[in-house]
């Protein structure tokens, strides 16, 4: 993902982490994560309490990042 490699990129997914949506919120907290954990753990763990798609999306980012597997290389 080409926003990932500026700080102004980094800033914008930053942005999207307040978005109303929760596919936004997560999405844009999962990129996040490699780069300012402290801001967006809080994010991905409100987010892991809901039982739909986003609350497994957010579970699994946090155990592969906490596992040390969590790669956005593709």
């Amino acid at each position: 993902l080409v926003l990932r490699q500026s700080r102004e990129g980094r800033g914008a997914i930053e942005r999207l982490i307040d978005h109303p949506a929760t596919t936004v919120r997560g999405w844009a907290a999962a990129h996040a994560l490699l780069w300012n954990e402290e801001r967006v753990r809080p994010v991905l763990a409100a987010l892991a309490e809901d039982e739909g798609l986003e609350g497994l999306s957010a579970r699994q980012t946090l155990q592969a990042f906490d596992a040390g597997t969590l790669s956005h290389d593709w």
